[in-house]
């Protein structure tokens, strides 16, 4: 959820996943730009335009973990290889437009 600090209202629910189900979310980072917010969880990353509030990509499979790159161009995520047991083993690299990533 996004709020007004002055006024404690709520301004708009950003949800994870377009089906709205209720999710843990494990990081939430805002980039250098301060346009985007990439929220992640264990089942994957939303990218959000702060500015229009608009979700500009899911990336399914990926996360828990994010950051973006200094010029907010570039998204890293964790993720866990197929057949892969314990922690997140792999970084993936994502292309950030205000498209979609890649």
């Amino acid at each position: 959820k996004v709020w007004d600090l002055k006024s404690m209202k709520e301004i708009k629910s950003l949800f994870v996943f377009k089906n709205k189900k209720m999710n843990y979310i494990s990081t939430i980072k805002i980039s250098s730009t301060g346009n985007l917010l990439a929220a992640s969880s264990f089942e994957g990353t939303t990218i959000w335009n702060i500015d229009t509030f608009q979700l500009i990509t899911t990336l399914p499979k990926s996360g828990p973990f994010v950051e973006f790159s200094p010029d907010a161009k570039t998204l890293l995520t964790t993720t866990k290889s197929d057949g892969a047991t314990g922690g997140y083993n792999e970084i993936q690299v994502w292309k950030i437009n205000h498209s979609g990533a890649k």
